[in-house]
C-alpha cells in the first residue's frame, strides 16, 4: 500500500491522512467519496484497536522500562529528567510508579485529570521529578466534546523538544522502532 508517496505508511501516517480528509469533508461535504461521519468512525475504530493492542500490563520487574526508571531514581541531578516518547502505551508510567519515581505528564487531578498547559510551560519541578512528554498522545488521553483534553482510564466523549535539546544538562534517550 502506498499512501501519499509513502511506500510503507505507519499508523500515524494513516491516521493523519484520515484526519486531513475528515477536515476537508467538514468544508466540502464529501471527499474522495467519503462522508465526514464515515472518516470519523474509521478514525475512532483505528484508535480503539490501537488502544486494545497496546493496553498491556508491564511485568513486575526486569524490563528496560524498570532499568530506565531505576536509573532516573538513582542519578544525582540539578534539574528534572525530561523523557520524550512516541509510545501510546502506559508501560513507562507503570515502571516509574513501581520504582516510586515522581513524574509530571502535564495533567492535574486523578479521576478525570485535565491538561494544564500553564504548568507544562513552567520549569519549576523539583530536581528529583521526571517530566514525561508523550509526543503522539496516550491511550488514556481523551478529547471531550468541549474540546478539552482529559486523562482517565475510560473513554471520554515539537517546540518543547527542540527547547529541551538546546538546554544545559540535556540527555536524550530514545527507544522505539523505525
Amino acid at each position: 500500500m502506498v499512501l501519499r508517496g509513502i511506500a510503507v505508511p505507519t499508523i500515524e501516517h494513516v491516521l493523519s491522512h484520515i484526519r486531513t480528509l475528515s477536515s476537508l469533508c467538514a468544508e466540502k461535504g464529501t471527499i474522495d467519496g467519503f462522508l465526514e461521519e464515515t472518516l470519523v468512525e474509521l478514525d475512532q475504530a483505528i484508535c480503539h484497536k490501537v488502544k486494545e493492542v497496546v493496553n498491556q500490563t508491564l511485568p513486575s520487574s526486569g524490563t528496560p522500562y524498570h532499568a530506565l526508571a531505576s536509573w532516573i531514581q538513582a542519578i544525582s541531578r540539578d534539574k528534572p529528567v525530561e523523557i520524550f516518547t512516541t509510545n501510546y502505551d502506559l508501560l513507562l508510567e507503570q515502571a516509574l510508579e513501581e520504582q516510586r519515581v515522581p513524574y509530571f505528564d502535564g495533567f492535574v487531578g486523578s479521576d478525570s485529570a485535565f491538561l494544564d498547559l500553564e504548568s507544562m510551560a513552567e520549569d519549576d519541578l523539583p530536581a528529583r521529578w521526571a517530566r514525561l512528554w508523550k509526543i503522539h498522545g496516550s491511550i488514556n488521553w481523551w478529547m471531550t466534546e468541549g474540546e478539552k483534553i482529559r486523562r482517565c482510564r475510560d473513554n471520554v466523549k515539537g517546540e518543547r523538544l527542540r527547547a529541551f535539546l538546546r538546554s544545559d544538562q540535556c540527555v536524550l534517550i530514545t527507544c522505539g522502532y523505525r
